[in-house]
């Protein structure tokens, strides 16, 4: 049996982040920056536009389970698409554990 590759959905939130890492914790100039961020397009993700209903859905997860928006986020959009969130954020783990979806990267074997 052929082995498929792993589809990894975002929510597009996750490209800003990684924007304020790569200006935040790097000395990048303007030319690496920029490079950087041409990058990101070639990255594995499935991005997922910031759709009203999983907006509602993000915001009464961070609610019911004391998560900031963008960490609700994440487990919205494994939510509605039916399938694990892997994070290795202890914190947002430790929250939301008690969903059956949310996985600690500690504790999930090989992605692919």
């Amino acid at each position: 049996m052929e082995a498929r590759p792993c589809e990894v959905h975002v929510p597009a939130l996750l490209l800003y982040e990684v924007g304020n890492v790569l200006l935040l914790k790097t000395r990048l100039g303007a030319t690496g920056l920029d490079d950087a961020v041409d990058h990101l397009e070639t990255l594995p993700f499935i991005v997922a536009p910031p759709a009203t209903p999983l907006l509602k859905r993000a915001a009464r997860l961070g609610r019911e389970l004391g998560l900031t928006f963008y960490d609700a986020s994440f487990i919205a959009l494994a939510v509605e698409l039916d399938c694990p969130c892997v994070t290795a954020d202890r914190r947002l783990y430790d929250r939301a554990r008690t969903l059956p979806r949310v996985r600690h990267l500690s504790r999930v074997g090989s992605l692919s």
